[in-house]
């Protein structure tokens, strides 16, 4: 279409310039017909002239998973033209391979006589997901605009956009000292201290916890050989959970934004962490390479809800009994008989466990969960309750309902 209208434009002007001249009109009208036949050809040569043996290239740096940082796209153009460039525009664009939504940039630069232009943008508040750069192009043209000469790129470039990590400002909340309530909790990521236990005929009198008993209501016992887990293990629930497809979206994506938020933590203390979701294969613990948190990231961030397969109950049992040296966090928006079965036969077990529940549509999820809540908490399960007013008040944090569980 582009060269159509050039060369439709050539041919006007130069057709009108020959009926001017055949005529013989002058004054007023004539000087404006063969100014106009003028300007025009002038821009037919000037664009003729333009993104000469033109060259486009596009890198893209992705962000770095678990930080807040946008994607960075540097395009390079080289070109010979023939002529200078008064004007230049770039244009990109792409979408997001999970949930189709479309990205454009358009980018407009003065280069001149330079023949190599280099220019770079970010993208910043994309959704997670795999995306798709396909539509880069450079136009140029004469002075006035015109015409134009269009440029494109046949390279497409793919890139991974991470969660944001949801703020864990519960950590900041001191956790019960010497527990495996606390063990599962970010905080306690890194600190050596004992495990508690209930109170055994023929513990010493040493051994026992004043304090923990005091907080429990029962004689709590410290084990000096029992030491806190090792790593975090996260279990992630990935189906939709909720009485509306977009209730359940929602949920889900805050449920992957917590998991990213305490896979951040875990490498900020240098925590050896592992990842599970129904059937997906997402696991690194303990770690087996220089960075073991890429595919952890790389699965949070193209996760798609789960169909089918291993279920979540299944495989609480399946890979918490598998990682006796881990605490297992279970995130989920979903509470059942099957779910606290299998957490029924984990804390049996005495293997480090706790939940995040995260209700589906606000509060009356919640309130409806609160006998499971309350079952979990019976079973020695620590619990939180995460809503979306939680998010929105960031460190203020008013709200949250924890449960810890004296074991």
């Amino acid at each position: 279409m582009e060269r159509v209208w050039n060369a439709g434009a050539t041919a006007i002007a130069a057709a009108a310039g020959l009926a001017l001249y055949a005529s013989g009109a002058g004054g007023a009208a004539g000087a404006a017909g063969f100014g106009l036949a003028a300007l025009l050809l002038a821009a037919a040569g000037h664009t003729a002239g333009v993104l000469r043996s033109c060259t486009l290239a596009r890198a893209v740096h992705e962000g770095a998973a678990g930080q807040e940082s946008g994607v960075h796209v540097t395009v390079t153009l080289r070109h010979r033209s023939l002529v200078p460039l008064p004007w230049l525009v770039i244009r990109d664009g792409g979408r997001n391979e999970r949930t189709g939504e479309e990205i454009a940039v358009r980018l407009v630069l003065f280069p001149w006589f330079s023949r190599e232009v280099r220019a770079v943008y970010e993208l910043r508040g994309l959704a997670r997901g795999s995306y798709v750069l396909d539509g880069l192009e450079a136009a140029a043209g004469d002075c006035l605009g015109l015409l134009q000469r269009t440029s494109r790129s046949p390279e497409a470039a793919r890139f991974l956009v991470y969660p944001e990590p949801a703020p864990l400002f519960w950590k900041e909340e001191p956790a019960e000292a010497g527990t495996d309530s606390s063990a599962a909790l970010p905080a306690s990521f890194g600190d050596p201290g004992l495990a508690l236990r209930d109170y055994a005929p023929g513990d010493a009198l040493r051994q026992i916890s004043w304090k923990a008993t005091a907080k429990a209501g029962r004689l709590i016992s410290r084990s000096p050989e029992e030491r806190r887990p090792e790593g975090l293990l996260l279990l992630l629930d990935g189906s939709l959970s909720g009485e509306s497809s977009h209730d359940g979206e929602e949920a889900l994506e805050r449920r992957i934004r917590i998991a990213a938020g305490l896979l951040r933590e875990a490498e900020q203390a240098g925590t050896p962490a592992g990842l599970a979701v129904p059937g997906r294969d997402a696991f690194s613990l303990p770690p087996d390479s220089q960075r073991p948190n890429d595919r952890l990231w790389r699965t949070l961030a193209v996760l798609e809800p789960a169909e089918g397969g291993l279920g979540f109950a299944e495989l609480v049992v399946r890979v918490g009994l598998g990682a006796p040296a881990a605490a297992v966090t279970c995130i989920t928006s979903r509470i059942d008989e099957e779910l606290a079965a299998s957490i029924r036969l984990l804390r049996s077990r005495r293997r480090p466990l706790m939940l995040i529940f995260v209700p589906p549509g606000g509060g009356e999820a919640a309130e409806r969960a609160q006998i499971w809540l309350e079952h979990l908490e019976s079973l020695g399960c620590p619990f939180l309750v995460w809503g979306r007013r939680q998010e929105e008040e960031g460190s203020e944090g008013g709200g949250h309902r924890a449960g810890y569980a004296r074991v």
